[in-house]
């Protein structure tokens, strides 16, 4: 059991140190910089559209989360989070040293734009029509997800499949998400704004 914790977390640590540069190519040799599109740290409030295909790391700034952004063989970008720095405990509320990464089909297909929230607690996801077609708070300290948009309120006919939804902008100051939703029947985009709750 220990054993496999010291792997994990050395693993951990090696994706962290990767994902951030630090490695140089050799012993004693300077940290090499993460090269472009692989890694980077987004600031809150910048919102990021995972458009190229290409795996990264995207680092949480001054916190301890990284979103791992990937794409398979269907040509949609997923991701997941994962928890990289290191832990001074077995426990970090609800991540272990033991589970790092979390990810859940409700938002983690076929995700188009996300964005750190200011004050460090979440994380805001939107998918396309290949995913569920949502914007989603995904509060990274009790790993826990939440569909902002569409949600109860939203007319029929704009649920179903076929939607998709997209930030376009973040309003930190007013603390809204500018999303554009394409309804599944008209397909026509509409501009909403989303609270970040």
């Amino acid at each position: 059991m220990q054993s496999t914790r010291r792997k994990l977390r050395l693993t951990v640590l090696l994706c962290g140190a990767l994902a951030a540069g630090w490695l140089g190519t050799a012993a004693g040799a300077e940290p090499a910089p993460a090269r472009a599109g692989h890694s980077a740290i987004l600031p809150q409030g910048i919102v990021l559209r995972p458009r190229d295909g290409d795996t990264r790391f995207v680092l949480e700034p001054g916190g301890p989360f990284a979103a791992l952004i990937f794409r398979d063989d269907t040509h949609v970008d997923h991701i997941g989070v994962v928890y990289v720095a290191a832990m001074r405990a077995d426990r970090d509320s609800a991540w272990t040293a033991d589970d790092r990464f979390w990810q859940d089909p409700l938002w983690s297909s076929d995700v188009n734009a996300l964005v750190w929230s200011p004050d460090r607690s979440a994380l805001y996801v939107s998918t396309g029509d290949r995913g569920t077609g949502a914007v989603f708070r995904l509060d990274l300290r009790a790993r826990r997800s939440r569909r902002l948009w569409p949600n109860s309120e939203t007319s029929t006919a704009e649920q179903g499949e076929g939607r998709s939804c997209e930030i376009m902008t973040v309003d930190p100051v007013r603390r809204l998400l500018r999303v554009r939703y394409e309804a599944a029947v008209t397909r026509e985009p509409i501009a909403v704004e989303v609270r970040m709750e």
